[in-house]
């Protein structure tokens, strides 16, 4: 995956209406998953959430209860917002919080380098990702494939976790 942060919800109780409304406009910004990996919260073991999943025919993947691990990546991006966004301010007003957690994912995703991408900010490895898929669909669109099943195109994947 390229790691980036393509949302990020904040209020102060999170209900499963709001987390379905936010992914459907994300789904309809960048195209919806087959599959999600979430922990057990109420929003996320909610009928709502699963009737919405169910619709969109996206696979919910739930870690076993207790085992955070499951889902490492997400938990160690919520270790690093806590520390390096949410213990560092007062917030006075929850418009503050919102504003200020854009700005660390649009820090996160634009001037972070992660070692798993090879020393390059989440932004950057998505594009250079996107470029190298391009080029591969354009050559496999300039020099047919004797078997037309192995012509195909890919794109950027949809988000992978939430």
């Amino acid at each position: 995956g390229t790691r980036q942060a393509i949302l990020m919800y904040c209020n102060i109780s999170i209900r499963a209406l709001p987390v379905v409304r936010e992914l459907e406009a994300l789904g309809a910004r960048i195209g919806f998953p087959k599959a999600v990996r979430t922990d057990n919260g109420p929003e996320f073991r909610s009928h709502r959430f699963q009737r919405w999943a169910k619709y969109r025919g996206i696979r919910i993947m739930y870690i076993d209860p207790g085992k955070p691990a499951q889902n490492a990546y997400i938990e160690s991006f919520n270790a690093r917002v806590r520390l390096d966004c949410l213990n560092c301010y007062s917030w006075p007003t929850l418009e503050y919080a919102r504003v200020m957690l854009e700005q660390f994912v649009n820090e996160y995703n634009s001037e972070r380098p992660h070692s798993s991408l090879e020393d390059q900010a989440p932004d950057a490895y998505a594009a250079r990702l996107a470029s190298l898929r391009l080029v591969r669909s354009t050559a496999s669109l300039a020099a047919p494939s004797v078997t037309p099943s192995t012509n195909t195109t890919t794109s950027l994947p949809p988000m992978s976790h939430v």
